[in-house]
């Protein structure tokens, strides 16, 4: 009695206890287009980085002169992001799940980044003589 009800237990621990979604899984090849929201222009020298769910940097690209992106062989991955990031333009992390993947475990993102508005960004410096310093 007390092995059948140890076995009982130990199944609903057991079903129980899994995650109820997929955490780690393959990622062979992703790329996609990264567009401007205000005029939907390709943004060029983007920084697109694929980051593990400790913010580790796995793989990492820029998108190219029409905004297209392409990462190849970037393997296993646990709790896999997507960051996208350029000057001037607002940072933007998304989480990718399984089932984004096609049978051959590749990903297509497309993405939209919004330009940082101009009362936010960080004035250009000019150079200064060393006599206007000391002023």
């Amino acid at each position: 009695m007390k092995r059948i009800l140890f076995f009982i237990s130990l199944s609903i621990v057991c079903s129980f206890g899994q995650p109820k979604e997929q955490i780690e899984f393959q990622l062979n090849t992703i790329s996609g287009v990264v567009l401007n929201s205000t005029d939907a222009t390709p943004v060029i020298q983007l920084k697109v980085e694929v980051l593990s769910g400790s913010n580790l940097i796995k793989d990492s690209t820029l998108t190219d002169d029409n905004g297209y992106f392409i990462m190849e062989n970037v393997g296993y991955v646990w709790k896999p992001k997507i960051r996208f990031s350029l000057k001037n333009f607002e940072t933007k992390t998304l989480n990718l799940k399984p089932d984004g993947l096609d049978t051959l475990n590749n990903m297509v993102v497309g993405q939209i980044v919004t330009p940082v508005p101009n009362e936010q960004l960080i004035p250009e410096l000019t150079k200064s003589t060393v006599k206007n310093r000391a002023e």
